[in-house]
C-alpha cells in the first residue's frame, strides 16, 4: 500500500480507544481519521468519511456493531468492516459475518492481531480471530 490506509475506530469504551490508537500509531501505513463511542455517531462518521477500514465494537450503545455493519454494508459498501469484541461465541461471529463484517477479533487478543487482522481485510481477506477458530473444531 502506498497511500496510507484510512481507519475510523469505534468503541464506548476511552481506554479501549486510546489502546487501539497507540497500536495503530506505530504503522506507518495506517491514518486513524476518526473515533465514535456510539453506534449513531459511527454510522455519521463512517458515511461521512468512507474510511479503508472501520474497526468496530460488537456492544455499543444506541447502534450495537451488528446492526451498525448491516447498515455499513447497505450505506457504505466500499467500507471493510472489522469487528473487535470480547465476544467468543460463534452465534456473534455468525452474526457478524452475516452482516458483512470481514474481521472478527477478540480484545484479549488485539494487542497481538490487530495489525494482521487489519492487513488481511483491507486487502481482501477473511480474518477470523484464531482463538475462535481453535475453540469451535
Amino acid at each position: 500500500m502506498t497511500q496510507k490506509a484510512r481507519i475510523i475506530l469505534c468503541d464506548d469504551h476511552p481506554i479501549v480507544l486510546a489502546g487501539l490508537r497507540n497500536l495503530i500509531a506505530s504503522e506507518t501505513n495506517f491514518e486513524i481519521v476518526g473515533t465514535a463511542s456510539n453506534g449513531i455517531a459511527a454510522l455519521k462518521l463512517i458515511c461521512e468519511l468512507r474510511p479503508d477500514l472501520a474497526i468496530i465494537d460488537i456492544s455499543m450503545p444506541e447502534l450495537n456493531g451488528i446492526a451498525l455493519a448491516r447498515r455499513l454494508s447497505n450505506e457504505a459498501p466500499s467500507v471493510k468492516i472489522m469487528v473487535l469484541t470480547l465476544h467468543e461465541d460463534r452465534a456473534f461471529l455468525k452474526q457478524a459475518l452475516d452482516a458483512g463484517v470481514r474481521g472478527y477479533l477478540l480484545k484479549r487478543s488485539a494487542a497481538e492481531n490487530l495489525i494482521q487482522a487489519a492487513r488481511s481485510v483491507l486487502t481482501g481477506g477473511l480474518y477470523v480471530d484464531p482463538a475462535i477458530v481453535i475453540w469451535s473444531l
